[in-house]
């Protein structure tokens, strides 16, 4: 029997739920895309130093593909280990995961682009580029970029922790994706009205890294308690018992009110009032 969901009949139907499903979607979809973009917008402002400059900052972003894998492998199983955790109502042992993923990433993830930064003869021989000028500068920016990536390591897994677990997905998304914007725009500015040249390109795309790390490791620090995960965790539990009972159950009685609490750091809220609803004449005879 086909599937009721692609019957052309039913579409406006199911617009409703495809607008839910990009609600849940929509901050991992903008984040993914700008950073992306980010990435590709650098390395154009990389060009405009020179074709030599280009090439050695091409070579020092290639070793954030050895690292990529590590970081999407522990934030991703991090956050699955967690959920499991909250669902089992274990807060604590869900707060000390998230607290130990982030030493734990970092001491896997640093070790490769450190072991370029000493040896960068050993990275230009890999990629087949083992021009002299291009080495000179390599030597250089392999050092700020090294910074970046592990910055940029601790920036994805407190973004999925906070986008999945600790219910700071829209927040952690705009801090994190804001910041490389930033990140590119010194980039740019340093590289352009200074005489740093592509140094200030690698420096300005470090220190967008740097500002997202920073201000999503506060909020990430006030959502990691117990107290917070679990406060979380029934928030959504009641949202969600929300939702299911007006749209999926029979309506409530009328007059009844229902409060949820919105937000664990402030006492806002929501009141759900269900109004009085008059019965209607009887007009059969």
């Amino acid at each position: 029997r086909p599937f009721s969901f692609f019957k052309p009949k039913r579409f406006f139907k199911d617009l409703r739920k495809i607008q839910e499903l990009l609600a849940l979607g929509g901050p991992m979809l903008l984040g993914n895309t700008i950073e992306m973009g980010c990435l590709l917008a650098t390395s154009a402002v990389s060009g405009l130093c020179g074709v030599s400059e280009q090439a050695a900052f091409s070579t020092t972003t290639q070793f954030t593909l050895f690292t990529f894998l590590l970081q999407a492998a522990f934030g991703q199983s991090t956050t699955q280990e967690m959920s499991r955790l909250i669902g089992e109502r274990a807060y604590r042992k869900a707060s000390k995961i998230g607290l130990y993923s982030i030493p734990s990433t970092l001491v896997f993830v640093a070790p490769i682009p450190i072991l370029f930064s000493i040896k960068p003869d050993w990275l230009m021989r890999l990629l087949g580029q083992e021009h002299e000028e291009s080495y000179n500068m390599v030597k250089v920016l392999i050092w700020i970029m090294t910074i970046a990536v592990i910055l940029d390591a601790l920036r994805y897994n407190l973004l999925q922790q906070l986008r999945n677990n600790l219910g700071d997905g829209r927040c952690a998304t705009l801090v994190s994706s804001g910041s490389l914007l930033v990140g590119v725009l010194l980039s740019w500015l340093l590289a352009t009205q200074t005489n740093m040249g592509i140094f200030g390109v690698a420096l300005g795309y470090g220190l967008g890294g740097l500002a997202a790390s920073l201000v999503m490791l506060l909020r990430w620090k006030s959502r990691i308690t117990p107290l917070a995960i679990e406060t979380q965790a029934q928030t959504a539990a009641l949202i969600n018992t929300s939702s299911r009972h007006l749209f999926f159950q029979p309506p409530p009685q009328p007059g009844l009110e229902t409060d949820l609490l919105l937000e664990a750091s402030d006492s806002q809220r929501l009141r759900v009032v269900v109004p009085s609803v008059e019965p209607r004449p009887n007009l059969r005879f």
